[in-house]
């Protein structure tokens, strides 16, 4: 099951497989013969248009990957694009861009390439992006990401501290817009839905936040304080207001992105083996869950203080206020 379609894979003989592909919301179905061969796997793009199967030639130095469009199959099932890659078979990935338009690439040997294709055009010519000269521990432990608005793509390995790549695919010369996201190495985390936010970790706990509302300024990142160990995940609200930063040191940190001062918006919440976190859909509430505990914390001040008027179950009398607020005038907070 994948991206509201139904995929089940069978062999229809001995150098052939099939592909069942059912749409759940209009129970559209499409079934798809392809060449069997090793280490073949598939990815549907997340809007159910383009499917792309992922393969290694037997007994070669290539791979292949043979796509697919949903919307406009021909009579006899054949890929709409074929790629072929003279290159390491077992060293390469594959992502397709949120707005359906980009193909991206990553090849491991020798180093580190990205490869992008443009799938609105009819002919699919290469832009060679290199991203490392040197060699790591394999194209599995390699990200290859898209931003949620499909402007921007990132390139970097898990297994090393490397620094991860970025690329302008907005810009008129998407090669020339390559650069580093440095702060202290680190991998890249996720990207706000907007585009506008970016955030990188390394293992030594750095937290760092990019802003790339404008492409054209040097790219300073923010260090985020008060991180307890490694970033392990982190959410966004659907608002693009609120990022959410798990640690290894199982604390949940907050930071209002809006604010004039993003570092005096932290916020800290002890979270024992945290296992997920995410935001409500109208990014009222920060959710997490634990050992099957789910926990909804507010993000709105006046929920905080409703939730503590219920507990204390009264007003803070005046001593207990000016212990607290001594440079505040006295007064009532609960009805």
């Amino acid at each position: 099951l994948e991206n509201g379609h139904l995929i089940t894979r069978a062999a229809s003989g001995h150098n052939t497989g099939s592909l069942s592909i059912w749409n759940l919301s209009d129970g559209n179905h499409h079934t798809i013969e392809y060449p069997a061969r090793q280490q073949s796997r598939f990815t549907l793009s997340e809007n159910g248009r383009w499917l792309y199967g992922q393969y290694v030639v037997p007994d070669t130095n290539s791979a292949e990957i043979l796509v697919w469009d949903l919307q406009q199959l021909s009579s006899d099932m054949a890929p709409d694009r074929v790629l072929t890659f003279e290159i390491d078979a077992a060293s390469y990935s594959a992502v397709i861009s949120p707005d359906q338009k980009w193909l991206a690439v990553a090849t491991g040997w020798p180093g580190y390439h990205v490869f992008l294709y443009d799938l609105t055009k009819e002919s699919l010519l290469p832009i060679e992006l290199t991203a490392y000269k040197q060699e790591f521990a394999g194209i599995h432990g390699t990200y290859l990401r898209f931003s949620a608005d499909s402007r921007w793509l990132t390139f970097g390995h898990h297994q090393v501290d490397t620094i991860p790549m970025l690329w302008d695919l907005d810009s008129e010369n998407p090669v020339a817009s390559g650069q580093k996201l440095d702060c202290y190495g680190g991998n890249l985390l996720g990207t706000s839905q907007d585009g506008r936010w970016l955030v990188t970790s390394n293992r030594q706990g750095a937290t760092c936040l990019w802003d790339m509302s404008d492409p054209g300024q040097s790219l300073d990142p923010i260090f985020l304080y008060d991180q307890q160990g490694a970033a392990e995940q982190i959410a966004f609200s659907p608002d693009n207001q609120w990022l959410a930063v798990a640690s290894e040191g199982k604390q949940v940190s907050i930071w209002q992105l809006t604010a004039d001062n993003i570092h005096l918006s932290y916020l800290s919440l002890s979270q024992i083996e945290l296992r997920n976190l995410t935001f409500g859909m109208d990014s009222q509430l920060l959710y997490t869950y634990s050992f099957g505990q789910l926990n909804a914390w507010p993000l709105n001040l006046g929920d905080w203080l409703g939730v503590a008027c219920q507990i204390a179950g009264r007003n803070l009398t005046q001593q207990e206020w000016y212990r607290y607020f001594d440079t505040e005038p006295y007064r009532q907070t609960c009805p």
